[in-house]
């Protein structure tokens, strides 16, 4: 199924100018992330997840007809559409789909009949306020670890660690350490409710002398934007195998846990090659 200009469907809203009012951001969270064809252009960012959905907002330069989030072969999520930006909000099993790799796509409509497709690529934000010398890395990335997708989260400590856990859907699940280094992975679809229903995580970290606890934010955040007049599933073809990772694969180090070969959307079709 092919969504074009008039492919408008009832989960898109329309807003007049005077619905707009403080309810209505121009910015996200960061820096908007910016892609242009011709004199159009439309600006892409995360915003804060609210009632428990996680959303994305996009900004353009041109009165809008109308837009929506889509992936192939399906509309996905709801839209709510302003004079020149637009809104679109997703339940954390829909967010589970991004997290696992695979980009967003909008389907952009302009007041003066114009079609553009956007890609928005989505990751996870880590943050953590610790006042024990706890430290996160703020981008973790999706890896496949056994042909599983999971959200690996990454950190250090001011002193050597001997052990770390952290717990999932109230399950304690232990960490790996080296040095002052730890590192978690998370089910995608447990971090995808963390971030639509901003939930904290609790970690557990253990020295030779003492346990020090945290509590990680996670929230989603946009990497890289892209923008077409052609069509999606052709500019944006899915990744194939390529060879080097493939190679990478087979090295007996990255049989389990392949994060050496790549994120989990460029090295799926090596894997699923190696494993019908």
């Amino acid at each position: 199924m092919r969504f074009r200009g008039l492919a408008l469907l009832a989960s898109v809203v329309l807003l007049s100018a005077c619905d707009l009012g403080a309810g209505d951001p121009t910015t996200g969270d960061e820096a908007d992330l910016t892609a242009k064809s011709g004199t159009f252009q439309v600006s892409l960012n995360a915003l804060t997840s609210t009632g428990g959905v996680a959303r994305v907002h996009g900004v353009t330069n041109v009165p809008l007809e109308g837009a929506f989030a889509f992936i192939p072969d399906d509309q996905i999520g709801t839209t709510k559409v302003a004079p020149k930006s637009f809104t679109s909000s997703f339940a954390p099993s829909e967010l589970t789909i991004f997290l696992r790799g695979k980009p967003a796509f909008f389907s952009i409509n302009t007041a003066s009949t114009s079609h553009y497709d956007a890609r928005g690529d989505l990751g996870v934000k880590m943050h953590i306020d610790s006042p024990v010398g706890v430290k996160v890395t703020s981008s973790a990335e999706t890896v496949l670890v056994g042909g599983v997708p999971v959200v690996r989260v990454r950190g250090t400590f001011v002193d050597p660690l001997v052990e770390a856990k952290t717990s999932v859907d109230g399950v304690d699940v232990p960490g790996v350490v080296n040095g002052k280094s730890w590192r978690f992975d998370y089910p995608v679809a447990f971090m995808a409710k963390a971030i639509a229903n901003k939930t904290q995580i609790w970690i557990l970290l253990t020295t030779q002398f003492d346990d020090f606890s945290g509590e990680l934010d996670a929230s989603l955040r946009m990497k890289k934007v892209a923008i077409t007049t052609d069509d999606p599933y052709v500019v944006w073809a899915p990744p194939a195998c390529s060879p080097s990772i493939l190679a990478c694969l087979q090295e007996p180090a990255n049989a389990v846990d392949t994060s050496a070969c790549g994120v989990a959307l460029d090295v799926a079709p090596c894997w699923k090659q190696l494993h019908p």
